[in-house]
């Protein structure tokens, strides 16, 4: 087959499209069908007419081909090669080269990401600089600010951008400081200036067998075009340590693009805000005079009367019969004179006599308001003397005393926080005094000032309440206190928030679902002794009883079917969350009895087995009287219980007995078949070989027998004997190198078990396979390698020997999973495929290597 071509240079503009047509000449003896294509080239630009070429023998044709490029294919001057293939088997490829020369069609894009920014000062923009041509672009990019206002950065301010190809630049705007003032739009012109750049050239891979065009160096490459590295400014050394320098393409002029981007700043503080903030700023004025101005006007406690320093005192001294309070200050130094000086009305504590210095005690001397210990105004005050602010000592304050009981039962309730409060002249309150209540819910507030008290009783789960059961200060009943005296019957009723009670039953080892009743029972009160609420248990035996009135003491009756009514006592306080431990209900004992049989007649002697709480329990069936009945009595209940039977000459039987609460079961019939099983069989390896050695070990038996696998005569074969029948067992096969193996077996005790055949898997792969050459014959020294990514397995092709044929490989001893198979032959040819190996199969993998791959 000859190929000639109607051009050797074809110029194509990026966008456009153009022919080549090719005269095909049929050198064959045979009929054949040409297609073309041009190699390296993607198909959807590479159209052909007609797209299959029939030739008769010695006969010509044309063929049309078709180029479309896109409009960022590089420019340039590119060497083609197109190949003209036969369907003709061992018909060789024809390659004729054609020069492509594609002209440079700069052009550039900007667009922004957003166009508009509203900030306060800083904003970012994301510019996208689109190479739209087919050669690169030295891209320069510069901000222009008409009002030279504010500060652009451009990051990077130049880039090269590969032709079909963008790249971002961030825009970093920084306006002036804008306190006052409204909405000011900036605007900002973006240009770019770009430059095309010459390409360097670069060597990419062509076919192997396709004939060298003209440019071509070296076998199996072509001369194209290097790109430079994306998005790199000019000046940056590259990889390859060049300089990086771009230069523009000679006479090229620079194109230009221009973007124009919004900066809208808005001020810190716009005229609406100043305007609320100046009447906020008036309003807050005013309210802090009528505030703070008044509060302090009508803030003062009034003025109080004063008391002189004897009615503070802390201790009188008891004087003899008879002895007047007079004699004794007239038996003072200086009394003398003063003796019969008091006027008629000065006996009382707080008189004074003639002419005796103020603050003097009654029947001082004229002149003794120094020598007898009186303090002058504004002095220290005389020993003795009390403060008049705080609480007073209990003999002296007064006492306020009562009882807190609750509401729900009237029963006292204690630790209840009880405080006295005084009102204030600005109608504030403050706490006095304070107490907790008892146990017995009696409290005693004491060193209080005479004068009129509110008392607040709380604690944490009642309610707030006022003496005597007022919900707030404004309705409380005021309590008068005296000094010295004891305020008794201030009483109060306190209410408690509702408490709820959960917890769950425990009903014993039973299958059964169990659903008791909780009925709850006041144990004071109205309502003691009645139902005030019923609950029923879940499906996993938890209950919940909310809302309980508290505080209060209850009694919690659970009643289930089957069980005796189970009684426990809890008491709540208020707003409590109880949690009550599990109850365990009981019931009534049970018992199992029933009769064992061979199927036709009772059977005496036979083990009855079981356990109760832990411990064996065993009987068995008589041999006279009633033959074959037996009874297990005393078990506790709810329980399940297993139940074995067994007895010589008979396999052993299991039997599952659920008793319900207190529940009888009389009429177990239980069956025993007679005899016994052998089992036998032979051990093989997935090819059918018998495996020797094997150890195998029987499961469900009380006494598991084990054997070996015989290594002579049979290889493989096993048999066990006397297994009780009937039963179910497991055979277990293990050895070394291979997956164990398990098989079930069920002794039926009236048929012989079958001879089994059981398969052992290895517990590794292998991979095999053949490597051949130029057509197909087998490859000999092809090395075959095999990696799981961790290690290597090598081997080589060999000639054929025994199960390996001429230029097959084996690698054995792989564990399982997929690894990555290669074939190389001696001039370096190589193909590789993907392999997966399973236990105790072989895996298949040809390996077919030419010198044109």
């Amino acid at each position: 087959m000859r190929v000639r071509a109607d051009t050797e240079l074809l110029d194509l503009v990026p966008g456009q499209r153009a022919d080549i047509t090719l005269d095909v000449i049929n050198t064959g003896q045979v009929i054949d069908g040409v297609t073309a294509r041009i190699v390296g080239l993607p198909d959807q630009h590479v159209s052909s007419h007609p797209s299959v070429l029939p030739l008769f023998p010695d006969s010509s044709g044309q063929m049309t081909l078709t180029l479309g490029l896109p409009r960022s294919f590089p420019a340039g001057r590119h060497p083609m090669t197109v190949e003209v293939h036969s369907r003709q088997p061992g018909t060789a490829p024809a390659y004729v080269d054609v020069d492509l020369l594609v002209p440079q069609a700069p052009a550039i894009g900007l667009s922004s990401s957003p166009q508009l920014i509203r900030t306060h000062r800083n904003a970012r923009y994301i510019l996208t600089v689109a190479n739209r041509g087919n050669v690169a672009l030295d891209v320069a990019l510069k901000a222009n600010d008409p009002e030279k206002a504010i500060s652009v950065a451009l990051t990077p301010s130049r880039l090269m951008v590969p032709a079909g190809q963008a790249g971002d630049v961030v825009v970093s705007v920084r306006g002036p400081r804008m306190i006052l003032g409204t909405d000011l739009d900036r605007l900002i012109t973006l240009t770019a200036v770009a430059r095309p750049i010459d390409n360097e050239p670069f060597l990419v891979p062509v076919p192997s067998g396709a004939p060298m065009g003209s440019g071509s160096v070296l076998s199996g490459t072509a001369l194209l075009t290097k790109s430079p590295s994306p998005f790199r400014a000019p000046g940056d050394a590259d990889a390859d340590g060049d300089d990086g320098a771009l230069s523009s393409a000679a006479g090229a002029e620079p194109l230009t693009e221009s973007l124009i981007i919004t900066l809208r700043q808005r001020p810190w503080f716009t005229r609406g805000v100043l305007t609320a903030l100046i009447l906020l700023s008036i309003i807050a004025l005013w309210a802090g005079v009528f505030l703070f101005g008044l509060g302090q006007v009508f803030a003062g406690d009034p003025l109080t009367k004063t008391a002189p320093a004897s009615y503070f005192a802390t201790a009188v001294t008891d004087q003899p019969a008879g002895v007047s309070q007079a004699a004794v200050a007239g038996s003072a130094p200086g009394a003398a004179a003063g003796a019969g000086a008091t006027s008629a009305g000065a006996t009382s504590a707080g008189a004074t006599s003639a002419g005796a210095a103020p603050g003097a005690p009654a029947g001082a001397a004229p002149g003794s308001g120094t020598a007898g210990g009186a303090t002058s105004a504004g002095g220290e005050p005389p020993a003795g003397a009390l403060p008049k602010t705080g609480a007073m000592p209990a003999g002296l304050g007064g006492t306020i005393s009562g009882t807190v009981t609750a509401a729900t039962d009237g029963e006292p309730v204690g630790r209840i926080l009880v405080e006295a409060l005084r009102t204030k002249a600005d109608g504030s309150t403050v706490v006095v005094s304070s107490a907790a209540t008892q146990t017995d819910g009696t409290y005693q507030v004491a060193g209080l000032f005479p004068g009129s008290y509110a008392l607040r009783f709380s604690a944490a789960g009642f309610v707030t309440v006022y003496h005597p059961a007022a919900p707030n200060q404004g309705s409380a009943q005021a309590v008068t206190v005296s000094s010295g005296a004891v305020t008794a019957g201030a009483d109060a009723v306190i209410v408690g928030k509702p408490a709820t009670i959960t917890g769950s039953i425990d009903p014993g080892d039973t299958l059964d679902k169990v659903v008791a009743t909780v009925s709850v029972r006041p144990l004071g009160g109205k309502n003691q002794g009645k139902t005030i609420a019923s609950v029923r248990t879940n499906a996993s035996g938890g209950y919940t009883i909310p809302k309980l009135p508290a505080p209060g003491s209850y009694q919690l009756v659970f009643t289930a079917s089957g069980y005796q009514p189970t009684t426990v006592q809890t008491d709540v306080s208020g707003g409590a969350k109880r949690f009550e431990p599990s109850v365990l209900l009981s019931s009534g004992l049970g018992q199992i009895s029933g009769t064992v049989t061979d199927g036709t007649s009772p059977l005496g002697g036979i083990t009855v087995a079981t356990t109760v709480d832990g411990t064996a329990v065993t009987t068995g069936t008589p041999t006279t009287g009633q033959v074959g009945h037996f009874v297990l009595g005393q078990l506790p209940t709810p329980a399940t219980y297993v139940i074995t039977f067994s007895g010589a000459g008979f396999g052993e039987t299991t039997v599952v007995v659920d008793l319900g609460p207190g529940k009888v079961n009389n009429a177990l019939k239980v069956v025993l078949a007679k005899g016994t099983g052998n089992v036998s069989g032979v051990l093989v390896d997935s090819t059918g070989k018998g495996i020797g050695g094997a150890t195998v070990t029987v499961g469900g038996a009380a006494d598991p027998q084990t054997t070996t696998t015989l290594t002579a005569g049979v290889v493989g074969s096993f048999s066990l004997s006397g297994l009780p029948s009937p039963g179910s067992y497991t055979l277990s096969f293990s050895l070394n190198g291979y997956a164990d193996a398990t098989v079930p077996v069920n002794l039926t005790g009236t048929a012989p078990v079958a001879p089994l055949r059981v398969v052992m898997v290895g517990a590794l792969g292998k991979i095999t396979g053949v490597v051949t050459g130029p057509g197909g014959a087998p490859m000999t020294g092809a090395a075959v390698v095999a990696t799981d990514g961790k290690r290597s397995w090598p081997v080589t092709s060999t000639a054929g020997s025994g199960p390996v044929p001429n230029g097959g490989y084996v690698i054995d001893q792989l564990p399982a999973g997929v690894y990555t198979v290669t074939a190389t032959s001696a001039t370096g040819v190589a193909r590789t495929a993907m392999v997966t190996v399973t236990p105790g199969t072989p895996a298949t993998q040809n390996f077919p290597l030419s010198d044109s791959g």
